[in-house]
């Protein structure tokens, strides 16, 4: 049986366990969007890792914190 899965669509009558495979398949796709969104952003902006990471830590501590990282990704998905 397959079912047309339309994201305005509430999945009325689909079985949990296939709108739980549904869910899980568009979030790994919008992380893998994601992924490749942040991946162009370094690769147009950074001839190395070694840049990118020192740009990235703006504070120095030697890694890159939750936030700083999520700059990263807003600028990312607000630029492409």
């Amino acid at each position: 049986m397959s079912y047309i899965y339309d994201k305005s669509s509430n999945l009325t009558g689909v079985p949990s366990i296939i709108k739980e495979q549904i869910k899980k398949h568009h979030q790994q796709n919008a992380l893998r969007n994601l992924e490749n969104k942040i991946k162009s952003k370094l690769q147009r902006n950074f001839t190395g890792i070694r840049k990118a990471f020192l740009t990235l830590d703006v504070d120095n501590l030697g890694y890159v914190r939750c936030e700083e990282l999520a700059k990263l990704i807003k600028y990312a998905t607000d630029s492409v």
